[in-house]
């Protein structure tokens, strides 16, 4: 494994101007909710010798998680993908870096490298030019929505091209902020042992190599018209993000760690609603033990995703931003509750609902699951 020191990304450089039309709303799985102080380092996942090829980094957006994924469209429909955006670092800005957006399916547990496991690949964007190590916010948009599996494992990340200069690795060449598992780094991700490891990397030649880094998110979004809801945990003690004890949107949100006596560890809940076309609206949150494959209904964006048993827990309103947090306390350390839901999940779904002249839009988000 190969990291390198992190620099502050600068201003946000677009690749295309973002379509008119339906507000899109970012969804990341990352520790922080923006601010970037739960990042690591800045990495290609790859050693010196392979990152000279061309290679991807992806991470791993499991239906265990989050699924059926977003739908944007009304009655349901696929997930769609209308921008994307990333966090680059490179080592030698005068030399500007080619790379693209790809989406992968699953196999066997891993990203099938094959031609019929590429779901997308983006036209070649280039990082900005500029002197000496720099990072950079980087948002690419498509004039053409992408579309995406609902309801399956899909991995979604980045193609660097070969580097051809007379610079090598780490010298120059690009890589992308991560938050990771390690403890020994003091920024990142606070997972409970022995969560799935999200992050996968390809190096391609002959025939591509499929391999693992150590644990890590990479610091980037996907942006969707559907209503995001994201599930989080809030460990008070945790200090590898600021501020301390701040919720957790990444392994440390999906597999939060709510009864461990062996470390003082009882973590509580969050969830997190983003729905730029619902501000000033409200939105119901649901839950279920079950969860099923997405039922559209005519006049609804998005699909009904939960089981037969759901439970409405509270409405929030959405306010001018169309975001809400909430945090869910599981009550102290001897509470029945933790308890009850020790390895258990539970599925929770947002109802975002806007009243427009004498109508309402109204969307179902994605599907979100705790893992308990």
């Amino acid at each position: 494994m190969k990291v390198l020191p992190l620099f502050i990304a600068g201003g946000v450089i677009a690749s295309a101007a973002l379509a008119q039309g339906p507000v899109l709303n970012g969804f990341s799985v990352y520790p922080d909710t923006g601010n970037g102080l739960s990042t690591s380092f800045t990495s290609r996942f790859q050693a010196t010798t392979p990152a000279q090829k061309e290679l991807e980094v992806l991470v791993k957006y499991s239906k265990a998680g989050y699924g059926p994924l977003f739908d944007g469209s009304l009655g349901g429909g696929t997930m769609t993908m209308g921008a994307f955006r990333r966090v680059a670092q490179d080592q030698d800005a005068a030399t500007q870096e080619q790379w693209r957006v790809i989406v992968r399916k699953d196999k066997a547990g891993k990203p099938d490298a094959s031609a019929t496991g590429l779901i997308f690949r983006s036209a070649p964007s280039l990082t900005p030019k500029g002197t000496g190590i720099r990072a950079w916010v980087l948002t690419t948009a498509f004039k053409t929505p992408v579309k995406i599996p609902n309801n399956a494992d899909i991995y979604v990340g980045m193609e660097f091209a070969a580097i051809t200069g007379p610079k090598k690795w780490p010298q120059d060449g690009q890589s992308n902020h991560c938050a990771s598992h390690l403890a020994a780094f003091p920024r990142g991700d606070n997972p409970r042992a022995g969560v799935p490891n999200p992050a996968w990397g390809i190096v391609h030649g002959t025939t591509p190599v499929v391999s693992q880094p150590s644990g890590r998110w990479l610091r980037q979004w996907v942006f969707t018209s559907g209503t995001v809801l994201q599930q989080g945990g809030v460990d008070p003690n945790n200090t590898r993000q600021s501020p301390k004890g701040s919720p957790n949107y990444a392994s440390g949100g999906i597999y939060p760690d709510i009864l461990n006596t062996t470390k003082n560890r009882f973590d509580n809940i969050s969830l997190r609603i983003v729905d730029g076309n619902s501000k000033n609206g409200f939105a119901a949150i649901l839950w279920d033990t079950g969860r099923g494959p997405g039922i559209g209904i005519s006049g609804i964006f998005g699909k009904y995703g939960l089981g037969t048993t759901v439970q409405v827990l509270t409405a929030l309103p959405l306010g001018t931003t169309g975001i809400k947090e909430m945090i869910i306390p599981l009550g102290p350390k001897t509470s029945p509750v933790r308890s009850i839901l020790k390895g258990k999940r539970i599925h929770w779904q947002a109802f975002a609902f806007k009243k427009i002249g004498s109508g309402f839009r109204t969307s179902f988000s994605n599907v979100a699951t705790h893992n308990f």
